[in-house]
């Protein structure tokens, strides 16, 4: 698994993208690495994260031990409440997203799970055109 990311201050924006075969290991790496090198959590107020690049591969694990997982790794960054849209394309994805997408909203968090590009702009209030928004997609500063 690749994640791609980049924290845009003007917007107190992080946009991830995660591309390939998924792994809980990879992902915790990521968020141990971006945490304390490049991304600021305490300024974050929107997240955009896109999933539609990772493989819809079977898991090694049941999803519902995934989703834990997730739930515990997220518990390690310290984030008052933000907005999160997940744009997704694949069932898999979509079936994660939204068993984690639950747990998160009972905790006040706002998340979304969408489809389109169009609507995950619209979600988190931003002023960019459908081509600008792939455009950062395809060019994100960091890399793991």
């Amino acid at each position: 698994m690749e994640v791609r990311y980049q924290f845009f201050e003007e917007h107190n924006l992080l946009i991830h993208k995660f591309f390939g075969e998924f792994s809980i290991e990879h992902y915790e790496k990521y968020i141990d690495i971006s945490t304390a090198q490049h991304i600021d959590v305490r300024k974050i107020q929107k997240i955009f994260t896109d999933l539609r690049d990772l493989d819809d591969s079977p898991l090694p694990d049941k999803i519902e031990n995934l989703v834990d997982n997730l739930l515990r790794i997220r518990e390690k960054v310290k984030m008052k409440s933000i907005k999160n849209i997940f744009l997704v394309n694949k069932p898999l994805a979509t079936a994660i997203v939204s068993l984690y997408q639950d747990k998160q909203l009972s905790r006040g968090f706002d998340y979304k799970i969408c489809s389109t590009l169009k609507y995950a702009i619209h979600y988190l209030g931003l002023n960019y055109t459908e081509k600008e928004m792939e455009h950062i997609l395809q060019n994100l500063k960091y890399k793991i």
